[in-house]
């Protein structure tokens, strides 16, 4: 009678630890990979959250140390690769040049 109390007392630790490594939910697991970021982004884990950073985007100039760990400087407002902030693609939108009115007489 011992004995088969202790085997299914075995038995139950076991299942339960089965049961605890394969049923785990999908919300418990780390959500260090659930944020994923576009083809041209870079994704980054900055001290105020998870951001999917690119040139010419805003950015926040005091926190331009951390940008530096993904390659990016923030030393006017928006995010660079150099560390002039020359890289300006953002700038560079096409202009349309309108047709100026004649003069009336």
């Amino acid at each position: 009678m011992k004995r088969l109390l202790v085997l299914t007392c075995v038995t139950a630790g076991i299942a339960g630890a089965v049961w605890g490594a394969v049923g785990t939910p999908a919300a418990a697991l780390p959500a260090a990979a659930a944020k994923t970021c576009s083809a041209g982004y870079v994704h980054a884990n900055l001290s105020w959250g998870e951001k999917c950073l690119r040139v010419g985007q805003y950015c926040k100039i005091k926190g331009d140390r951390e940008y530096h760990r993904y390659r990016f400087h923030c030393h006017s407002g928006r995010l660079s690769r150099s560390a002039a902030g020359g890289n300006q693609e953002w700038f560079r939108l096409p202009v349309r040049l309108l047709p100026v009115p004649a003069a009336r007489r």
